[in-house]
């Protein structure tokens, strides 16, 4: 599947935001029929959008046995995290000259905002949308100083189904969690900053293994 095949992305963001929605639940079997009905979309097209989605291991289908929908489990939640990990200290390692110190600032500013939230009790809820968009984009950037639109693509669908399985096992999130993200990013911008490529990775490893562990504590 290409980045070009608009009508199966949309569909796949339909499904991702049905999953979210709780309209689609993880695990569950459905025909097709259904899932059209779910995703407001007739046949030809939801055929394009399953061939992705089980390409990104959300569904797995067999004739005249319906679709099932993926259960996040350890095992899919591990191979996802080892692939992102993959790819971002990639970018890290090959593009570490690239990030201009007008990112640096933005994102050192917006991460200082994002400690600002969390430090107001009263602001948590803001705070936590503000950390979601804030962990996305710092994530989207890393791997777009490498401009390659095919990574940033594979990217962007892994990036979706760690968010689908830590929405299955993360319980709650607490304040101290996104504190310690906020931590752990100031960690790789600091290495970046110092076109240090081997602590920007190590930084960046340890942010997703204490993110594995909030994801499953």
């Amino acid at each position: 599947m290409t980045p070009g095949n608009k009508t199966a992305h949309q569909g796949y963001i339909r499904f991702v935001e049905a999953v979210s929605a709780g309209e689609i639940e993880p695990g569950s079997s459905m025909t097709q029929s259904q899932l059209c009905a779910v995703l407001d979309m007739s046949l030809t097209p939801l055929r394009e959008t399953l061939i992705l989605l089980e390409e990104y291991g959300l569904v797995t289908s067999k004739p005249r046995a319906g679709l099932t929908v993926v259960f996040p489990d350890v095992s899919f939640y591990r191979e996802n995290i080892q692939f992102r990990t993959m790819i971002e200290t990639y970018c890290l390692k090959t593009g570490i000259e690239r990030f201009t110190r007008d990112w640096l600032e933005a994102q050192k500013a917006r991460h200082a905002r994002g400690a600002e939230l969390l430090a107001d009790e009263s602001a948590f809820e803001a705070a936590k949308t503000e950390m979601r968009l804030l962990d996305q984009q710092f994530h989207t950037d890393i791997v777009g100083i490498l401009q390659n639109r095919s990574v940033s693509f594979t990217h962007e669908h892994v990036f979706v189904n760690l968010r689908i399985s830590r929405q299955v096992h993360r319980k709650s999130e607490f304040r101290q969690q996104l504190i310690d993200t906020v931590g752990e990013h100031m960690a790789v911008l600091d290495a970046i900053e110092d076109k240090d490529a081997s602590r920007a990775v190590a930084a960046l490893e340890r942010h997703f293994q204490a993110s594995t562990h909030r994801t499953f504590s």
